[in-house]
Order: structure tokens, then sequence, then C-alpha cells
């Protein structure tokens, strides 16, 4: 089985480390890694699996939802939770319309963050009857 490991993706660097660090604390057995736009992301999920992308909406170049896209064209199953400053009921029901696993507005509490990546991770793992 593949490891859990998850990528977060934002051009807020103390954000991306906070986030690394609560999720590896959580107890949750992941591997988190971080990276600052959505470019890097992509060149990082050609290579390797991940089972939760974690991404901001609004970032330079790439926004959260064309890296969505982008990553559910190379890992169909991969779980996204999409974050962002900037909350609308367009974008909330883009994301649905997305099938986007979680959709948070910052500030967050770490817990509803680690709640839907556990909820993510454990729907991964039941078997489909």
């Amino acid at each position: 089985m593949d490891a859990n490991r998850i990528l977060i993706v934002d051009d807020e660097p103390t954000l991306v480390f906070f986030l690394r660090r609560g999720l590896s604390e959580a107890g949750l057995s992941c591997e988190v890694e971080g990276v600052g736009s959505g470019e890097e992301a992509l060149a990082k999920l050609a290579f390797s699996k991940y089972r939760v992308l974690i991404t901001d909406l609004k970032m330079p170049g790439m926004n959260g939802l064309t890296l969505a896209v982008a990553a559910r064209s190379l890992h169909p199953t991969i779980g996204i939770i999409l974050m962002t400053a900037y909350g609308s009921r367009e974008v909330e029901a883009e994301a649905e319309q997305m099938m986007i696993d979680g959709y948070l507005t910052k500030p967050f509490q770490m817990e509803k963050l680690r709640g839907l990546v556990e909820k993510i991770l454990q729907a991964q793992q039941d078997p489909v009857t």
C-alpha cells in the first residue's frame, strides 16, 4: 500500500510551514510536503503519488482550481482540499461541482483541516460495495 502522502500548496511559506508541522504532529502517520506554487506542485505530482492535495485558491500563476483539475487528471483518486481567504458562494459552488473533497475559508482551525484529511484517507481505504 502507498504511504499516506500529503502535498500542501500555498504561496505563503509561513502557512505551508505551519500546516506541514500541524499535520505532521497530528498523529496521522503521513508524510507531508509543501511547495509554493501550482507549477511546483504539478512537477511533484507528475513523478510521485499523493493521497491528499491541500491547495490555496489564489496564487500567482496557476490557481488552485486549475491545479485541482490537473491533479485529478494525473491521479483520479487524489483527495483535494481547497483553502481560500476569498470565499464566496460562487467559488464554493464551483468547488462542489468539481467534486473537491473539502473547502476551508482562512483562517481556519487546524482541527478542521485534520478532520478533513482523516475523512479523505478513511474514504480511500474503505472498500467500495
